[in-house]
């Protein structure tokens, strides 16, 4: 075969060898196509000098070497990649499953903080019975009068805790003296109740999730002229989550008082009326009537007795519902939840509600 065919051959064995002509003649044909069909790296006419030669070779030694070092670079930055892109997805897969860790913990520490305050309020009910169920009614008014105003997620949340857990300074005040009415107490009997903002702050300081929900409940007897304890905080000095839950607190214990004497829903409003720019912010107070009066069941809601497996969610409860030993489970006006209704069920097993399995409750569905 001729010297062209031969490269050209030569080329499709071993693509990488470094491919050098010496010819003959100078045929220009014959070059070009050596160049196109061969890709030689060099060409040499006859007679040739040995140093070029040599040159020659030496440089298609190093063309091959560099060509060579090339695919071992391209290779080892190809297997690099995959390495690479194995490292990416495992670690992907990882930071996954530390995420899946991460909120797992989240769950069981805020699940446990929860618990935590489930604590404290069952603390506040087994000393005092109507001090527990105050505090539920109190909390449930105002998670729903907080989110009516417009607050964020974690300010309706603080509100929500600061009210639940407002009153449980109380637990330090003898029994005989939450009995009696405000107008009953001796000078020091008073301040001993006045006391209880404070000591309520003091209980939650070891837990920092709680601090500032100890600072809404130490002020959530300050008030707007500045007569309030204990500080005698004014106006915008008062917390505003504190003064959400001094209208709140305020309402619920003029509508259920704890003597003989029945409160009313009269009473408690014209309380919060005459409270305004005294006791209360004016322009809170305003909108607290307004969200209690927008509250109320619609006219025409017939109040039904149902039995405790025919409960759904969206009822809205008109009484109290409590335990044989009287123990608050669901205050009224709560709106039933899918939780709630388990927690009623497993209450029930344990220490049965009144009314022979009664629940009394409006169902506005």
């Amino acid at each position: 075969m001729e010297g062209v065919e031969f490269l050209s051959k030569a080329k499709a064995i071993s693509p990488d060898s470094t491919r050098i002509m010496l010819t003959g003649y100078a045929d220009i044909n014959a070059v070009t196509s050596a160049v196109n069909k061969g890709e030689i790296f060099r060409y040499i006419t006859k007679p040739w000098e040995d140093e070029i030669l040599l040159e020659v070779i030496k440089q298609g030694v190093e063309q091959y070497e560099l060509l060579t070092e090339r695919k071992q670079l391209l290779e080892l930055t190809r297997k690099q990649n995959e390495e690479l892109s194995d490292l990416n997805h495992n670690l992907e897969h990882k930071v996954e499953e530390r995420t899946k860790e991460v909120q797992e913990l989240y769950k069981k520490l805020k699940t446990n903080f929860y618990e935590a305050i489930r604590v404290f309020v069952s603390l506040v009910e087994h000393y005092d019975s109507h001090l527990g169920g105050h505090v539920k009614r109190v909390a449930i008014l105002a998670e729903e009068f907080a989110k009516g105003l417009g607050l964020s997620e974690k300010e309706i949340e603080e509100v929500e805790l600061a009210a639940l857990l407002h009153d449980i300074g109380l637990i330090g005040i003898p029994k005989v003296i939450l009995a009696k009415e405000t107008q009953d107490l001796s000078f020091n009997e008073l301040n001993l109740m006045k006391q209880h903002p404070a000591f309520g702050q003091s209980l939650l300081h070891s837990i920092e999730s709680l601090h500032q929900v100890g600072v809404v409940i130490k002020s959530h007897h300050e008030r707007h002229d500045g007569s309030g304890y204990p500080d005698g905080l004014k106006g915008e000095e008062v917390p505003y989550a504190s003064r959400i839950v001094a209208l709140c607190d305020t309402y619920d214990e003029h509508l259920n008082k704890r003597v003989k004497e029945k409160g009313s829903e009269g009473a408690a409003i014209n309380q919060i009326k005459s409270g305004r720019g005294i006791l209360f912010e004016p322009e809170i107070a305003n909108g607290f009537l307004k969200f209690i009066g927008n509250r109320k069941p619609v006219e025409g809601v017939i109040e039904k007795e149902i039995n405790l497996s025919q409960l759904q969610e969206a009822m809205v409860i008109s009484r109290d519902i409590s335990t044989g030993s009287g123990r608050l489970l669901v205050p009224k006006g709560a709106i039933l939840s899918k939780a709630i209704i388990e927690r009623l069920r497993n209450f029930h097993t344990l220490d049965p509600i009144l009314d022979n399995d009664i629940c009394k409750g409006l169902d506005i569905i």
